[in-house]
């Protein structure tokens, strides 16, 4: 047997690779589903997966109230930019383990984790600031006014106390405010009039 006990040679050539710093993994991509039913699912099994791990999630909906181009509608192409870039926004203003998902063409969900600590009127109150307003495309000045509303499971005095609300019940809460939103008092003086 044959034992080196001399140092290894080392090559004057060392080859220098800079690695990056920090590598960032990029984040979450923005779910598309076409129809309301099919955002219920995918909330559901969201839902498990937080009250698995002790969250207290809440459902924040939204759904375009107006874009207007200087006095008169926007067309479906800029409807459709404009909320493609709306999305890319929600996006990245939320955290990014919340859920964030096109449901159709003129609505969102977001699925905030673990709102135990937090107020979802105060997020909500936040996001309607930084989404609604103005928007470019192609050289024109789109205005986006939203319609928003939040639901979440009440919390008892008590663990035991707990009201835990299905998927099911939470859409159907979220989705009721956001009609309701949506009428508003100008929708509501309207109707009264046609009454007349």
């Amino acid at each position: 047997m044959f034992i080196n006990s001399s140092k290894p040679e080392v090559s004057q050539l060392v080859v220098s690779v800079p690695l990056p710093l920090r590598l960032r993994p990029a984040p979450p991509e923005l779910i598309r589903v076409p129809t309301l039913e099919g955002f219920a699912s995918l909330f559901n099994r969201e839902l498990g997966s937080a009250r698995r791990n002790g969250a207290e999630p809440a459902l924040l909906m939204m759904s375009l109230r107006s874009l207007v181009v200087e006095a008169r509608a926007a067309n479906a192409e800029q409807i459709q930019a404009v909320l493609t870039a709306m999305g890319e926004r929600l996006r990245a203003r939320v955290r990014s383990n919340d859920v964030v998902v096109q449901i159709g063409a003129r609505r969102f969900g977001v699925v905030l984790q673990n709102m135990a600590g937090a107020k979802p009127g105060a997020v909500q109150q936040r996001l309607q600031q930084q989404l609604s307003g103005a928007y470019e495309h192609r050289h024109e000045c789109l205005s986006l006014a939203l319609n928003m509303a939040w639901a979440r499971s009440e919390r008892g005095g008590q663990e035991s106390e707990r009201c835990r609300l299905s998927a099911e019940e939470l859409l159907q809460a979220a989705d009721a405010a956001l009609q309701a939103e949506g009428q508003g008092p100008v929708a509501e003086e309207r109707r009264s009039r046609h009454r007349n």
